[in-house]
C-alpha cells in the first residue's frame, strides 16, 4: 500500500504541475507578465492543490480522520474561461493598488524637490496669500481675488478629479489673467513644450497629454507653478508654500490622478 500512495502521490504532483502551467499560459495569453503577482499566486494555487491531493490520499489510506491537510483546501474551476478572467482582474487591482502607493512616493519626492529648488522666500508683496481646496479659496476670495487651480480646472476633470477639492490658491484678477491657464486661454494653439511632439496644440490638449504619461501629473504642477512665478515674481510665495503642503496631504490621501502602468 505505501508504494501504491507513494505511486498516486507522484503522479499526482506530476499533474498538478501540469495544471498549474496552463494557469500561467493562460495569463500570459491574457497579457500578464511573468512577475512577482503571477509567480506568488500560481505558487498559492500549487501549494492549495498539493493539500487537497494530500487530504485525498489520506482518505484513500483509511486516515482521513486523523488527517492534518484540509477537505476543502482547493476547488477545481468548472469554468476556466472565467477563472482566468477574474485571476485577470485581480492582478489589475493588485497592479494599481502598487502603482498607486508607488506614485504616491515619487510624488512627494517631487514636492520636497520642488520646495528645494524654487525661490519661495517670504516677502511683503503686500498680497494676500490664501491657499487651500478651490471651493474653500473660492468661498474666502477676497475683492479683486480670483480661486486659480493648479493644475487647470480642465485638466482635472479630464483625469476624473474632484476639482471643487482640489488645492488651489488666490491670485489677483490682473495675474489670474497673465497665467497661461486661464480660461480661454487654454484654447489658443501653442507650440509644444513636450520635445516630441511637432504639431501644435492647445495649451489645454498638451496639458492633458503630459497628465496622461507617467508622472507628468507632478511635471504638469512643477510647469504651472513656475508659470506663476514667471508671469508673477515672488508675490504669492507663501500661498505657493502653502498650497504644496497641502497638495502633500492631499496626495497621502488620495493618490496621484492618471498613474496607472502595470508592474511587473
Amino acid at each position: 500500500m505505501p508504494g501504491e500512495t507513494s505511486a498516486r502521490w507522484k503522479t499526482s504532483v506530476e499533474n498538478i504541475n501540469i495544471e498549474i502551467e496552463n494557469y500561467k499560459q493562460a495569463l500570459i495569453d491574457r497579457g500578464i507578465p511573468e512577475g512577482k503577482w503571477m509567480i506568488d499566486t500560481l505558487a498559492k494555487h500549487r501549494a492549495a492543490m498539493l493539500e487537497q491531493e494530500g487530504y485525498n490520499l489520506d482518505v484513500a489510506s483509511g486516515n482521513g480522520q486523523i488527517s492534518t491537510n484540509s477537505p476543502t483546501a482547493y476547488s477545481y474551476p468548472t469554468d476556466y474561461r472565467a477563472f482566468y478572467n477574474r485571476l485577470s482582474d485581480e492582478f489589475r487591482q493588485y497592479s494599481l493598488e502598487y502603482t498607486n502607493s508607488n506614485s504616491i512616493e515619487n510624488a512627494i519626492k517631487d514636492i520636497s524637490a520642488l520646495r528645494e529648488t524654487l525661490d519661495l522666500s517670504s516677502n511683503d508683496s503686500g498680497c494676500i496669500q490664501l491657499a487651500g481646496g478651490y471651493i474653500e479659496v473660492r468661498d474666502e476670495e477676497p475683492i479683486g481675488y480670483e480661486a486659480h487651480h493648479i493644475p487647470s480646472k480642465a485638466v482635472l476633470i479630464e483625469m476624473g478629479e474632484d476639482w471643487k477639492n482640489w488645492p488651489s490658491i488666490a491670485l489677483k484678477k490682473e495675474d489670474h489673467k497673465e497665467t497661461d491657464s486661464y480660461a480661454g486661454k487654454q484654447s489658443h494653439k501653442h507650440e509644444s513644450f513636450i520635445p516630441i511632439n511637432e504639431q501644435k496644440q492647445t495649451y489645454k490638449e498638451e496639458c492633458i497629454e503630459l497628465a496622461r504619461r507617467p508622472g507628468g501629473f507632478m511635471q504638469l504642477i512643477r510647469d504651472e507653478i513656475l508659470n506663476i512665478k514667471d508671469k508673477c515674481g515672488n508675490k504669492y510665495n507663501d500661498a505657493i508654500k502653502d498650497y504644496l503642503d497641502i497638495l502633500e496631504r492631499h496626495i497621502k490621501k488620495n493618490g496621484i490622478p492618471g498613474e496607472k502602468v502595470i508592474r511587473k
